[in-house]
């Protein structure tokens, strides 16, 4: 397991694969208590999983469970959604979304 936190329309890698679940832990809790800062921006969340998980071994599990709780998310420029979804498709990298804001339309595409 590995920790990414989105904020200011960055994604922050908090805890990279392989950190033991009790590092894992104390890492989110801590992100918690700072609070959102920002905007959240999906596509940079999913630019930083691709560049995390695109390493794994074609055996190993490359899955990304993104949970949401804002009510937009900003995109980059240079990158979009749509220039993204055919890349963690070759790679085989499954996406899965958990929001509990209500329907942002980037996600529910990617789904």
């Amino acid at each position: 397991l590995g920790l990414l936190v989105l904020r200011n329309a960055s994604c922050e890698a908090l805890a990279p694969l392989g950190t033991a679940s009790s590092t894992l832990s104390a890492k989110l809790f801590a992100a918690a208590k700072e609070g959102a800062k920002g905007r959240c921006c999906a596509v940079a969340a999913l630019q930083r999983a691709l560049q995390g998980l695109q390493d794994v071994p074609p055996y190993g599990l490359r899955e990304v469970l993104v949970l949401l709780a804002s009510v937009a998310t900003c995109n980059l420029q240079e990158l979009t959604m749509e220039d993204l979804l055919p890349t963690l498709r070759s790679k085989n990298i499954r996406v899965s979304v958990v929001s509990l804001s209500p329907e942002i339309f980037a996600l529910k595409n990617l789904c």
